[in-house]
This record gives structure tokens, C-alpha cells and sequence, in this order.
């Protein structure tokens, strides 16, 4: 590891020289998981790819958002795993420069029977010049698998969505939380039989959640 450190000076050193900045760049920073408890464990992946031929050591820095104590969230570098990752946790790891496939950063969540929205964040950088970071994001929707056959086609007996104003919100349903693509609350309501208006919101990913006084959860999907 001591080499690995002197090596990774020697690229900051380098990178200034060159007038370089970064040592490796992503194409994609950013996804979102759609998934029921029983998928568990749920996991994906970002491709990460290399500036300049040489080797070099970079660091990862978690962020939870909203994330159940109750989900195990893992994370592999293909040169390291980490088991068992929390929020503000970091370590360094191998960064390979010319691999034969594209080296990925993957995420894995064991979800314990828990639902859950949440986001998890890695500022990932080089150790030694921490202003370059740039930031990954996870964004998991979880809802119970016991619900599948509700997830989304007999919500339209539910709801309906017309013009970006939700109507005709069942008396039955108890509370309503809708999220943006990041996993923010941007609405959330225990009144119902009224009209929701998400019509500043269209052309957005968004996300429904219903619940009832049987504790039956309901997701939805939506592009406006």
C-alpha cells in the first residue's frame, strides 16, 4: 500500500505537470432501483474509466439519505469488497488503469424484509486531491413484495393521472408520499378525496407510494 501512495503522488505530481485534472472520469453517475423485499439483495453497478495508463489508488466516501438501519449495504471496487459499509464511512482502493473489461463500482443492498426509499452517495477521488471528487448515487425505491401484483397495473383503479393532477384518490388509502428521481419528498398527505397537483412537476421522473389502514404499501412509476 506504501508503494501505491508514492504512486498516486507521483500522478498528482504528473496531472499538474500535464495539465490534467483528473485521473479518471465516469459516463453514467447515477441510477435508480425499482425492486420488492423478496429481489433481495439488490445490487448494480457504475463503469469508471481511466484518463492515463498507469495504476493508481483513489478513495470512496459513503452518504446515506433516508437509507433503514435495517438494509446491509456492501460495496465492491473488483480490487476491494466492503462488506458492510454506514453512512461517512471511507477507504482507499486500487484503481486499474487499462483492466480487459471496464472496472465497475458496485453497490449491493441486503434488504431484510425491509421496505424503504433512500439514496446512498460515493464522493469518489484521489486521496491527495480531494477538490476533483465527483459523486455516484444509488437510488432505491423498495416496496413489499407481498403488494406485487398491486406495484403498479391495479393502481389505475386507485388513482388516475390526468394533466399532471392526480384524481380520484381512494378513500381507502390512508397517506400518499411522492419523490423525485433523488429520493426528496416532494409531497405528502394524509388527506384525501381532493386533487394533487404535480403539474409544475411534468416532464419528471416520479415516484408514488399509498398506503392503507391495512398497512398494504402501493408504488407507482411515473414520467409526467
Amino acid at each position: 500500500m506504501k508503494s501505491l501512495r508514492v504512486l498516486s503522488l507521483f500522478l498528482a505530481f504528473s496531472l499538474s505537470f500535464s495539465g490534467l485534472t483528473q485521473i479518471f472520469y465516469f459516463e453514467d453517475t447515477e441510477t435508480t432501483l425499482v425492486k420488492e423485499t423478496n429481489q433481495s439483495p439488490v445490487h448494480w453497478y457504475v463503469e469508471i474509466f481511466s484518463n492515463i495508463q498507469l495504476d493508481s489508488v483513489l478513495r470512496w466516501k459513503a452518504e446515506f439519505f433516508n437509507i433503514p438501519n435495517e438494509w446491509n449495504i456492501n460495496f465492491d471496487c473488483q480490487s476491494m469488497s466492503f462488506p458492510a459499509v454506514g453512512h461517512n464511512d471511507s477507504a482507499d482502493f486500487v484503481f486499474w488503469s487499462e483492466p480487459e473489461f471496464p472496472q465497475k463500482l458496485i453497490i449491493g443492498a441486503m434488504l431484510n424484509d425491509t421496505p424503504g426509499n433512500g439514496s446512498v452517495y460515493f464522493d469518489i477521488y484521489d486521496p491527495y486531491n480531494r477538490e476533483e471528487a465527483e459523486r455516484i448515487a444509488f437510488h432505491f425505491f423498495i416496496s413489499l413484495s407481498a403488494n406485487a401484483s398491486l406495484f403498479a397495473s391495479d393502481l389505475s383503479s386507485v388513482i388516475s393521472l390526468e394533466n399532471g393532477v392526480m384524481h380520484n384518490i381512494s378513500t381507502t388509502h390512508l397517506s400518499c408520499s411522492i419523490f423525485d428521481s433523488e429520493g426528496k419528498t416532494i409531497h405528502q398527505t394524509n388527506v384525501f378525496n381532493k386533487e394533487i397537483d404535480l403539474s409544475a412537476r411534468k416532464g419528471e421522473l416520479l415516484f408514488i407510494h399509498l398506503s392503507d389502514q391495512k398497512n398494504n404499501h402501493y408504488y407507482l412509476k411515473i414520467i409526467l
